[in-house]
């Protein structure tokens, strides 16, 4: 394993340095979720980190991680969700849904009704927000429902206040 971090930045190709080719956000999405998934399997469940970061960000550390790989050197793939705001971040992860996630770790595969009655929310309203947090790779859906599949969240992130002038 050599990296895994995802960006709730949107969709559309993204130019990285050294490449000829553009990589399409979803496929750059697509290949570290599966890493994350591979890293998961081989470790158990792990917590997802939450962190403040520019795509600039993740560029830098894909590149190091892969330059790691190459010689040989194999890193954490630790499954990281990278918010480029805190609004950005706040919008996802809203007090409500973060119930959400609350309700449904370490429970495997819930029902969206199952869901809806542990966090006392009409099924409708819940099912928006479960919605947004699979399409911010939050939450997985499966077949028996919605899963959360880690152990909890990590948020790592400053926060700095600036002085009046």
């Amino acid at each position: 394993m050599f990296f895994g971090m995802t960006m709730s930045t949107g969709k559309g190709p993204c130019h990285i340095e050294g490449r000829e080719e553009p990589i399409e956000l979803n496929n750059l999405r697509s290949l570290l979720k599966g890493i994350q998934n591979r890293h998961r399997k081989d470790s158990g469940m792990t917590k997802l980190t939450v962190r403040l970061s520019t795509f600039d960000d993740l560029e830098t550390e894909i590149l190091a991680k892969a330059d790691l790989a190459k010689s040989g050197k194999l890193t954490d793939a630790a499954p990281t969700l990278g918010f480029e705001t805190y609004e950005d971040m706040h919008r996802i992860l809203a007090p409500l849904r973060l119930d959400i996630v609350t309700a449904l770790t370490a429970q495997g595969p819930l029902a969206i009704r199952e869901v809806a009655k542990r966090v006392n929310r009409d099924v409708q309203a819940l099912h928006r927000d479960i919605t947004t947090l699979i399409n911010s790779d939050v939450l997985e859906r499966h077949e028996k429902g919605v899963e959360f599949p880690y152990d909890g969240i990590h948020f790592e992130f400053d926060v700095t206040f600036k002085l009046a002038a």
